[in-house]
Formats: C-alpha cells, sequence, structure tokens
C-alpha cells in the first residue's frame, strides 16, 4: 500500500469509514454486510451511499441508520474465511 502512494493516518476512535469496490479483490474476503458482525461492541451505522464530501468533512454526515450486531452472523464470517482459505 505504502508503495502505491498510500497514505495512513490515526483518527479518532469511532471516526472511521471504509469503502470497498466490487470489481477489486480486497484482503479480506468477507461480504460487506457480514462486516459488522465480526467485532459485537462497535457502534456501527449506515450513512447511505458513498459521499467523499462528508468523509473529507465538507458536509456533515447524516445520523445514519443503526446496523446491530448479531453474533449468528459471526459463524457466515468464519465460514467464508475458512473457505477462503481453502481455496
Amino acid at each position: 500500500m505504502l508503495g502505491a502512494g498510500v497514505e495512513f493516518c490515526a483518527v479518532p476512535m469511532g471516526h472511521f469509514c471504509y469503502l470497498r469496490h466490487a470489481d477489486r479483490h480486497h484482503a479480506f474476503p468477507i461480504a460487506d454486510e457480514s462486516l459488522r458482525h465480526i467485532w459485537g461492541p462497535a457502534e456501527v451505522r449506515s450513512l447511505g451511499p458513498w459521499d467523499e464530501a462528508v468523509v473529507n468533512g465538507e458536509r456533515p454526515a447524516p445520523d445514519g441508520v443503526p446496523i446491530p450486531f448479531d453474533p449468528h452472523r459471526l459463524a457466515d464470517v468464519a465460514d467464508a474465511l475458512l473457505s477462503a482459505r481453502a481455496a
């Protein structure tokens, strides 16, 4: 990533946004809808479609819709990881 020119920085806890692209092979082979169920204590909200202006602080973020943790979905994540490892 550094070789590609990606810049890294620390952000305050609770201020994280991610964007994944369907046409790329991500290092973590988990479906977007399953990512939320990896870490139970986190407060996760869907802010809707990606908006670079919100991420850059040019426009306030919407309140978002809470995505509750479902411990049963953690099993789906484990299955996906095991399947990807076996492939």
